[in-house]
């Protein structure tokens, strides 16, 4: 059960400003900011331990610009970039080369390459090429 602290606020019924949401162990779930009900700026999601699960950016409740998540042990499990917001058109899908690992963080498991959203390459193990 998540026990929200008095930072959580509503405006005219939507979430607004900063909120951050805790395990009932304790440890943060997640923290960031809303705006008229969507989600604004850097959000950081936790794992039931304590440590960073993943951290994202979003604009308008859309994500932007660089993402990365970690597993329990806080090595990096997955990571990209998506579209920047830069106006109406953009909708954040994922843009680039994307990148999973294995638990050690460091050994790439497979790489996927997205255009405005669509795969156009997968590689398994991470080899081939990488100039996107």
């Amino acid at each position: 059960m998540v026990d929200e602290k008095e930072i959580n606020r509503m405006v005219e019924g939507k979430k607004e400003g900063m909120w951050i949401e805790y395990y009932a162990n304790g440890h943060k779930r997640r923290e960031g900011a809303f705006k008229l009900g969507k989600k604004e700026g850097k959000w950081i999601l936790y794992h039931k331990n304590g440590v960073v699960q993943s951290e994202a950016t979003f604009h308008e409740g859309l994500y932007t610009g660089y993402y990365c998540s970690y597993y329990e042990n806080g090595k990096r499990f997955r990571e990209g970039h998506y579209a920047e917001i830069t106006g109406k058109s953009s909708d954040g899908r994922k843009e680039g080369v994307w990148y999973q690992y294995l638990p050690d963080g460091e050994t790439v498991q497979w790489q996927i390459s997205y255009k405005r959203g669509r795969i156009v390459e997968r590689i398994e193990g991470g080899q081939g090429d990488q100039s996107g």
